[in-house]
């Protein structure tokens, strides 16, 4: 297996405890964040208006209390998807070393480059590779994918990769009024997002099995009114090169997320808790749920909407989009949460509308 050199420094490659513990299920991880940090601060020192009504700039604390991150990353010129998946998938690579025989990348926007068939050339992969244009419910399409026709997958080492260079089209604060005076993005999405790459190694159906899923696509409400066109993307799809899955998703021409946030967590806040008690209603016993991390306010919603689960609040960092799952699976990890037969059930949703459903497990039981 071809290895390389991670230009990224130290500070940012946290170790991972080995996987070889009895209790510990055998995986792999690996991150990169983009060495510049936008943090809450600078961004109010842009004397951001939200409220033309009001007219008062936000202050850090207001950025804090309503969208419940403190900073984000922003990949820099050199930083390019490619780069960031690779690094990441190195990382990985290191903590668990062997044969890979797919790859999944999931990311946002195409550039014209096949992600999973580079990195798949880079390590020397040969076997099954796609990219995932799917929003922030990717990776749990990929499971979903992989459920559907599991008997292929059974007994494979798979690699994961997401990786994100989402504020290459998210309008910038400073220049955020319209010819009306109203702010052209009220929902302060260059506040939400941050950029980076997270990688997951697994041996399918012995350390990590997909027990269930269930993929909506939700474009109407219950009365035919479209709902979905609350998130448009500027997605070219002359650069998607396959083997890749494109999520439908409204575009948009502007070269920007248009994102109607309110809408948004309107839809998320009352589908959710419905999705999930109404698709994993077979598994009672598992109350451990890991959801997007959107937004502190989703999921402060769901969390309390939901007090049957055990939910995790990991946002402070920014919104990673498709890469949520991998990273909570990572902390998780790092921090010896994730134990042999563990389950977990997870609820990715975003752009499309897509949302994914489903129950994982960590291995057998010994």
């Amino acid at each position: 297996m071809a290895t390389r050199t991670i230009e990224q420094g130290p500070s940012y490659r946290e170790p991972l405890p080995s996987s070889e513990k009895s209790t510990r299920p055998k995986l792999g991880f690996g991150k990169y964040w983009p060495e510049r940090i936008l943090d809450n601060y600078e961004i109010a020192s842009w004397e951001v208006v939200r409220k033309s009504s009001t007219g008062e700039p936000w202050s850090e604390k207001d950025f804090t209390d309503i969208t419940g991150i403190k900073s984000r990353r922003i990949a820099g010129p050199r930083e390019t998807l490619l780069k960031m998946g690779l690094d990441a998938t190195q990382q990985a690579l290191d903590s668990m070393p062997g044969t890979i025989d797919c790859v999944f990348v999931t990311t946002n926007f195409p550039t014209g480059v096949n992600l999973s068939a580079e990195i798949a050339k880079e390590f020397g992969i040969t076997g099954f590779n796609m990219d995932f244009y799917a929003g922030c419910a990717g990776f749990g399409g990929v499971l979903h994918s992989i459920k559907e026709i599991e008997k292929y997958f059974l007994g494979k080492r798979i690699l994961f990769v997401d990786t994100q260079r989402i504020h290459d089209h998210l309008r910038d604060l400073r220049n955020n009024t319209g010819k009306d005076g109203k702010p052209i993005d009220q929902a302060l999405q260059q506040v939400l997002f941050t950029d980076g790459a997270n990688a997951m190694i697994v041996d399918y159906g012995k350390d990590f099995t997909v027990i269930f899923s269930k993929l909506h696509l939700i474009e109407k409400d219950e009365e035919g009114k479209i709902v979905n066109d609350a998130i448009k993307l500027p997605i070219d799809k002359s650069l998607v090169i396959p083997p890749a899955y494109l999520l439908p998703v409204p575009y948009t021409p502007s070269g920007f997320i248009e994102q109607n946030g309110h809408r948004v967590f309107k839809f998320m806040c009352k589908n959710v808790p419905q999705l999930v008690r109404r698709d994993l209603k077979d598994y009672p016993s598992i109350k451990k749920l890991d959801i997007h991390q959107a937004s502190g306010p989703v999921v402060d919603f769901v969390i309390k909407a939901m007090p049957e689960y055990e939910i995790g609040r990991d946002c402070k960092d920014g919104n990673p989009s498709s890469g949520t799952l991998p990273k909570r699976y990572r902390d998780l990890f790092l921090n010896n949460e994730i134990k042999i037969g563990d389950e977990r059930k997870f609820a990715v949703y975003g752009a499309g509308y897509l949302a994914v459903t489903g129950v994982v497990k960590f291995g057998d039981k010994a």
